[in-house]
């Protein structure tokens, strides 16, 4: 695995636990075992390296798309069924990236939030 490659992964799991706030390059360099100027190098910044997290892992949401394809004249009891147990198996299958998602948004420093608070809590798949 690429040296890139550890820092992503090691980026999406720090963002996942502590959100965008409370994550620090010092310790997703940990995570990734290089040195946190090898991060930079790379990255330039958290908000970059966040930034490419996302657009690594964006295939990670793009099955959403299929689960609303709702036939009009089908019984909508069943269909309502279906799309809630294939949005929740996605989310589990994706839990990490939904993690880093929700609380990277939500607690980011333009949005006020903080990533221990019970607001966020529900928002977090842990």
């Amino acid at each position: 695995m690429s040296t890139e490659q550890r820092i992503l992964e090691a980026a999406l799991k720090i963002f996942a636990s502590e959100g965008y706030t409370g994550a620090t390059t010092r310790r997703i360099a940990e995570e990734a075992n290089v040195a946190e100027v090898t991060l930079f190098r790379k990255f330039q910044s958290k908000e970059n390296l966040l930034r490419e997290v996302l657009i690594q892992n964006r295939t990670a949401f793009s099955a959403l798309d299929t689960l609303f394809l709702i036939e009009k004249n089908a019984d909508l009891e069943t269909d309502l069924r279906i799309l809630g147990k294939n949005i929740i198996k996605v989310m589990k299958d994706k839990k990490m990236m939904v993690n880093a998602v929700c609380l990277c948004s939500c607690c980011s420093k333009k949005g006020g939030g903080d990533p221990k608070s019970p607001r966020f809590y529900h928002l977090s798949f842990k």
